[in-house]
């Protein structure tokens, strides 16, 4: 990701934008092919970074572009089909249950065993000294709410908070050395929704930034409104703010497009 990071920056130097913007666009798809890799996942995390690294590339790209509207309008049609979506990451959850029974079943999960390339397999985390059952049921109950509250808007403001939270260390239980194993993994999987959040604000400013430079480049002005760019079909619809449900914030005296982020707080456009 770095490197078409650096890639992208060295072509613009080299006044070579469409060589630029294509690199941009790598990322874009990098993520959105590691996008539906679920078994293991740590590539949904990697997709949402290389979203993150396309988002801020392409803004960088877009603030001084000099393209045309059409060499534009191709690069936002490629960008806008690579974008995150919640129905992946819910059906991911049922993956991520799976990962995690096989870590602590293994064979005995009953579920195909996983290899990397060259046949090497999947590491379990060696002796467990906890109730495995019991376990793999706290799993089951954490990512069926997950699965249920990714769909809610508020589940992209922050890191959600599972109901059956885990027994602190030192209070004696039946299965407490599970439950704190538990905790300990799904770290990995609660901030996904509020991540993804972060992703699909992004990819909306960006595919209407794209819109606006086409309005530029064609137009020789600014829109009056966004609405405006879907009347002059830069834009098929408006594109939202997944904090809101409404349309992302423009200002055209400032010149300036925002999200009111994951405090739900406008602030102007403050950062």
């Amino acid at each position: 990701l770095r490197l078409k990071q650096a890639e992208a920056a060295y072509l613009s130097r080299r006044m070579q934008e469409e060589e630029a913007f294509t690199a941009a666009i790598d990322l874009a798809e990098i993520g959105w092919r590691l996008e539906p890799l679920w078994a293991w996942p740590s590539c949904y995390q990697r997709s949402l970074e290389a979203q993150n690294c396309a988002a801020q590339t392409l803004a960088d790209l877009l603030r001084q572009t000099k393209l045309s509207e059409a060499t534009l309008r191709q690069f936002q049609r490629q960008f806008s089909v690579c974008q995150p979506s919640v129905e992946l990451l819910e059906g991911a959850m049922n993956a991520f249950y799976v990962h995690e029974k096989k870590l602590i079943l293994g064979p005995k999960s009953g579920e195909l065993a996983d290899t990397m390339p060259g046949g090497a397999q999947l590491q379990r985390p060696g002796r467990l000294f906890f109730k495995s059952n019991e376990t793999v049921q706290l799993f089951a109950d954490a990512f069926r709410q997950l699965r249920d509250e990714a769909k809610a808007p508020l589940a992209q403001t922050s890191e959600i908070r599972l109901k059956n939270a885990p027994t602190a260390r030192g209070t004696f239980q039946p299965n407490t050395e599970g439950q704190l194993y538990f905790a300990r993994r799904m770290k990995i999987y609660t901030p996904l929704p509020a991540f993804l959040g972060l992703a699909r604000a992004r990819g909306n400013l960006i595919i209407t930034l794209f819109a606006i430079r086409r309005c530029i480049a064609e137009q020789k002005t600014l829109p009056a409104t966004l609405e405006q760019l879907r009347t002059f079909n830069y834009l098929l619809d408006v594109p939202v703010d997944p904090y809101t449900g409404a349309p992302l914030q423009y200002h055209l005296g400032r010149g300036l497009l925002w999200s009111v982020g994951n405090d739900l707080k406008s602030a102007g456009g403050l950062p």
